[in-house]
Parts: C-alpha cells; sequence; structure tokens
C-alpha cells in the first residue's frame, strides 16, 4: 500500500497504523487519514518537507528581495553545482557538506519479475553526498524530536 500523501498548513508523509493528527491539519486531510485503511506499518512518521518553493519565500523574506529575484538565485546555485558535479569536480560548502561525483562500478542485478535472470548494470558516474562536520552536528541534535514522531 502507497504512504498517503497529504498537502495543507504541514506537508507531511503518513504511514497510517497510529493516528495521531498534527491539531493543525485542515478537517478534510483528517477525514481522509482516518478513512484510509490500516496497513502493516507499526508507526506513523510525519516527517515535514521544507520544499523549493519555502526555500526561494525564505530567501526572499531575508534579504528583502522579490520572489523572482530569490528564485533566480536559487536556480542560478543549483545550475552552478550541476554543471561542476557533470564537469566530474567535487562542490564543497564547507560546514554543510561536499557533493562528489563518482564511479559506481557495474554489477550483475536481478530482474525482480524474473529473479533467475541476470542483467548486468553498467558502470555510471553517481553524485554522492559527504555530510559536513557542523551540519551533521546539529542533525545529530535533533535525534529527540525525530524519535517523538516515530511514535
Amino acid at each position: 500500500m502507497q504512504p498517503l500523501y497529504l498537502q495543507g498548513i504541514e506537508k507531511i508523509l503518513f504511514f497510517v497504523t497510529k493516528i495521531h493528527l498534527p491539531a493543525s491539519l485542515p478537517m478534510k486531510a483528517k477525514i481522509l487519514i482516518e478513512n484510509h485503511p490500516p496497513t502493516k506499518n507499526k508507526f506513523l512518521v510525519a516527517m515535514p518537507n521544507f520544499t523549493k518553493k519555502e526555500i526561494i519565500q525564505e530567501v526572499s523574506d531575508r534579504l528583502s528581495l522579490t520572489q523572482k529575484m530569490s528564485s533566480k538565485i536559487f536556480h542560478l546555485v543549483l545550475e552552478i553545482v550541476t554543471r561542476e558535479l557533470a564537469n566530474a569536480n567535487n562542490v564543497v560548502v564547507r560546514d554543510f557538506g561536499t557533493f562528489e561525483a563518482k564511479i559506481a562500478k557495474g554489477r550483475p542485478g536481478r530482474n525482480p519479475k524474473d529473479p533467475n535472470t541476470t542483467i548486468p548494470i553498467p558502470t555510471r558516474a553517481v553524485v554522492k553526498f559527504q555530510v559536513g562536520k557542523a551540519l551533521k552536528e546539529k542533525v545529530g541534535r535533533t535525534l529527540p524530536e525525530l524519535e517523538s514522531r516515530v511514535g
């Protein structure tokens, strides 16, 4: 069964068995969740997503820029990071992390529809992210919050 994705004041991904609904969730979303058939998942995982649109809005608010200008800046940064990774360069953002272009070696794979069939997975270029020390420490302090969301 697919997780139920709802959009409201909070954007939350729910795996529903144990119902715990935030007060800020709209009534329509609450009805959808309560009527959703239970799954085998033992936990309700409520993880808010911070979207591109929200990042652009925050940059706009903090720097007193228009959303159009904030959007251009955001997309320019992504374009630069993408270009450098496509040119096999690493992108290092101190205290945040490092985006690395690496080689994923080819390997034999299995066809899920026919597990007896071996399918060669070719060598390919992939992007890996190595978390920086400051980000790792900051996220590490959120453990109690994350554990409280799991039930």
